[in-house]
């Protein structure tokens, strides 16, 4: 697991260092091939470099703690790092498919894109499949809320698919030269649709993930992800209310990403309360003991310690006199 950790780190940082050279060179005003696939393929390599560098680092963490909690957050993060790179696998493979006479640091990225997919793939499987115990926990008791929580991660994660195929029509579309309308909202709605869709489709699978191991630890990870694609998905909200403002004789793809960026905005937002609201041990759920303070959980346990430290200081008093 590790030794896949460090190996994926080191190829982000290499495929994030070459984009960042094909950027500066663009912005600069130096020539590159007029190749329409690459600037997708540039965007989402960044983008997806600095979160698969976070991956690998949790690589790191989870080897160090290797602990159910710390297995959880790497299969999480990793999860989203995965799937930002299967959208990169499909832009280079849309840039390879154009053609042309490609500048060698492009064909780099492009190459690091396919294998990258593939290695963080086997590394997330990798995580799932090495137990951090020696003895596998108890079967956990779901109750009707967790079983509501997964049909929303589950519709959720559907309709995020729906959206990315549809979106990924349209740029496929507009990459090989058919005229779109000219609505300036448009671009960056699908922009957002491809990156959020697989943030979204991590936090599906996340979804399954919690319901499995139903426990705090798999609660906060599933609420975290989804956070992240709840937000994104408020920003596909705007992007979508702009363009429907701008109208205009709208493509029906376009209008259906845009009514799916809407209803997707409610759906995940309900998802995560769902998640936030639905304990994971009812019989015994925490109460928080404040910041900086540690103290049981279990009242039990806590009378326990007030009677052991009453013990030890009327001991220490005895001994004085």
């Amino acid at each position: 697991m590790l030794a896949l950790g460090l190996f994926n780190l080191a190829l982000y940082i290499t495929r994030s260092s070459i984009a960042g050279d094909v950027y500066n060179a663009t912005v600069d005003g130096q020539s590159m091939d007029k190749n329409s696939g690459a600037p997708a393929l540039i965007t989402i390599t960044l983008i997806g470099g600095m979160i698969g560098c976070a991956s690998g680092l949790v690589a790191l963490l989870h080897y160090n703690s290797w602990s159910p909690a710390s297995q959880l957050i790497a299969t999480g993060v990793g999860m989203i790092a995965c799937n930002l790179d299967l959208l990169g696998l499909g832009y280079a493979a849309k840039m390879f498919q154009i053609g042309g006479d490609l500048d060698i640091r492009l064909e780099l990225i492009g190459g690091f894109a396919i294998v990258q997919a593939v290695t963080q793939a086997i590394y997330v499987g990798v995580i799932l499949k090495v137990a951090t115990l020696d003895t596998p926990p108890p079967a956990p008791t779901v109750g009707s809320g967790g079983k509501i929580m997964l049909a929303l991660g589950l519709f959720n994660l559907a309709l995020y698919i729906t959206r990315s195929s549809i979106a990924g029509d349209v740029y496929n579309a507009t990459v090989d030269g058919q005229s779109m309308d000219k609505n300036s909202g448009a671009p960056a709605l699908i922009t957002i649709t491809l990156i959020g869709g697989m943030i979204g489709c991590a936090s599906g699978l996340v979804a399954l993930l919690h319901y499995n191991s139903w426990s705090p630890a798999s609660q906060l990870i599933a609420t975290g992800v989804g956070m992240i694609a709840c937000n994104l998905d408020l920003l596909g909200l705007g992007y979508a209310a702009k363009m429907f403002q701008i109208g205009g004789d709208l493509d029906s793809r376009l209008e259906l990403i845009g009514v799916f960026a809407i209803v997707q905005a409610v759906t995940q937002a309900i998802y995560v309360g769902v998640i936030l609201k639905t304990p994971t041990d009812e019989e015994n759920t925490p109460v928080s003991p404040g910041v900086g303070v540690s103290q049981p959980k279990v009242d039990g346990l806590q009378i326990e310690v007030e009677k052991t430290a009453e013990a030890a200081a009327e001991a220490e008093r005895a001994q004085c006199c």
